[in-house]
Formats: structure tokens, sequence, C-alpha cells
């Protein structure tokens, strides 16, 4: 992928969407709730330790009842086992300033660098997270990937 942000659709390009993952490894399915940071690292991400940051926007699902629990109880214990994820950050409640929210899941993981996450994505763990997108994702998924600046 060269460019930095991309507009997807997984029913029509199922191979071009990545990096949909949203748990680290080790975490239990419990500790799977919305807004939940998750860490492979006793320590956790400051301003001095920079990374490199892939995050997944999904569309409003069909069904969000069906789509949080496929997300939660099937889709996460395949993303826990992706190498490489420092910290990842996700939500199933967004909320918009005004009107109705746009997306219905929000999801960042944290990498060492561009080549870390490149590497996860394209490993064995990074093509059945890919895999399994089709089987939850109703709506459109758009995928960034970035260098945080701290302010």
């Amino acid at each position: 992928m060269t460019e930095q942000h991309r507009k997807y659709w997984p029913a029509d390009r199922p191979d071009l969407v990545r990096g949909v993952v949203v748990a680290a490894a080790g975490a239990s399915p419990s500790s799977a709730t919305r807004g939940t940071t998750l860490s492979n690292h006793d320590h956790s991400l400051d301003q001095r330790n920079l990374m490199y940051t892939l995050m997944v926007l999904y569309g409003q699902p069909t069904n969000p009842h069906a789509f949080r629990t496929y997300y939660q109880d099937t889709h996460l214990p395949l993303a826990r086992k992706l190498p490489g994820v420092r910290a990842i950050r996700y939500t199933v409640d967004v909320a918009a300033a005004e009107g109705a929210a746009p997306y219905g899941a929000i999801f960042e993981a944290d990498f060492d660098s561009a080549e870390a996450m490149s590497a996860a994505l394209t490993s064995p763990e990074g093509a059945a997270a890919q895999a399994d997108v089709p089987n939850f994702a109703t709506g459109e998924v758009w995928i960034l990937h970035f260098e945080p600046t701290a302010t």
C-alpha cells in the first residue's frame, strides 16, 4: 500500500482490507470492551516513545449488535495473534458532535515502525485477521496509517 489514506470496500476488494485488528497478545476476551487500550508491554506509551499508528474506521454496520458480538468474540482472538503490536485502542461506541456518527467502530494499533506494521500485516496472523473482515464488516472500511506527532 503506497498511499497513506485510502477508502476500501471490503465486499468488493477484500484483498485490500488490511490491519483490521483490535487486541494485543495475551488479552482476554473480557478485556475487549469499548474504548479499551491493550498493550503487550508493562510500560505505557508516552510522548518520548512515538511509534507508527494504523487506524481503521468501520462504517455503520447493517446490524450493530451482530457486528459487536462477532468483532469481540471472533475477530479479537484472531487479532491478538498479530506479531509486533505495541498497543491497541478501539471503540465500538462512536458518537458524533452533531447528527449520526458515520463510523460504527474505530481501531488504532501502534507499531515500532512502518516496516514493523507491514511485517505484521503480511504475516500469517495478519492474513487470517484480514480474511475475517468480510465476515462482520458490512459497512465501508477505511484504513489510514501515520507517524503521530507530539505537541
